[in-house]
């Protein structure tokens, strides 16, 4: 009986701790994430025209939060502001904008003073807006078709990143929203660019085609100077040669997109 009793005594003992143990690696792993706050819809994310990848990933969740927490608030909650800012902020670092701008409508005609918070969503709208474009095409699709693959095949031989992305071309939320933007006129949701994959090759090439022609038109008709700029605003959302190489790898990436570009012109026809 006694040895029954001492198995039974190491058997919760082993429990509780085990529970204990879990409880604090949680405990600091929330203490150990930046944006536990923003994903919880409790902070709004403090750079949402800078979303970088680790953001967008908070910010993905923190929509789904802040919608939780609108369907269960009155409408007259006290917190019903902070809430629709938070999920505001979330949608602009996903680059969701005419939403973001929307959920402002409605924070402004509760609080007048967050006018700012709309036309600073406005001026992002506009600046990615800037790629539409009349400029006669002067590139052909072979050229668009071989860019695309050739950044297909760069990314995927990439180190696999800790933050979801989403097609063969591993792309954020906030790319995939403005390239379908510009290509669709309508922003296609992260899941339905990843589903799809004639979808996504569409609006990959359609961005490339923009990209390139107008690069192209740029470096004086220089084929390979226009991919390798097209290559960096597709990727890095500039051509700037100074923020390009201002980081570790930029570099070598357009490099080897610029390589797989030529390996894939000079292969013969199928």
């Amino acid at each position: 009986m006694k040895k029954s009793m001492v198995c039974v005594g190491l058997t919760i003992a082993v429990v509780f701790i085990s529970n204990q143990l879990q409880t604090s690696q949680t405990l600091l792993a929330q203490q150990s994430d930046r944006y536990s706050l923003v994903r919880q819809c409790k902070a709004p994310i403090n750079s949402p025209e800078m979303a970088i990848p680790e953001q967008q990933a908070a910010a993905q969740e923190a929509l789904l939060a802040c919608d939780r927490a609108l369907a269960n608030s009155p409408k007259n909650s006290p917190n019903l502001i902070d809430i629709l800012a938070n999920k505001a902020f979330a949608l602009q670092a996903l680059g969701r904008y005419e939403e973001a701008i929307a959920t402002w409508d409605r924070i402004i005609s509760i609080d007048p003073n967050r006018g700012a918070n709309r036309a600073n969503v406005v001026r992002e709208l506009e600046r990615y807006s800037r790629w539409y474009s009349n400029r006669t095409i002067q590139i052909s699709d072979s050229w668009v078709k071989a860019l695309a693959e050739a950044l297909r095949l760069t990314i995927v031989n990439m180190k696999q990143q800790n933050f979801p992305v989403y097609s063969d071309w591993q792309l954020l939320p906030k790319p995939i929203a403005n390239l379908s933007r510009l290509c669709t006129r309508k922003v296609v949701l992260p899941e339905q660019f990843a589903a799809n994959p004639a979808l996504a090759r569409s609006i990959v090439e359609c961005g490339v085609r923009v990209f390139l022609n107008e690069e192209y038109y740029q470096s004086q008709n220089n084929e390979l100077q226009a991919v390798r700029r097209a290559a960096a605003v597709f990727w890095y959302g500039t051509s700037d040669p100074k923020i390009i190489n201002s980081l570790p790898g930029r570099g070598e990436f357009i490099q080897k997109v610029v390589n797989n570009y030529q390996q894939l012109r000079s292969s013969p026809k199928r």
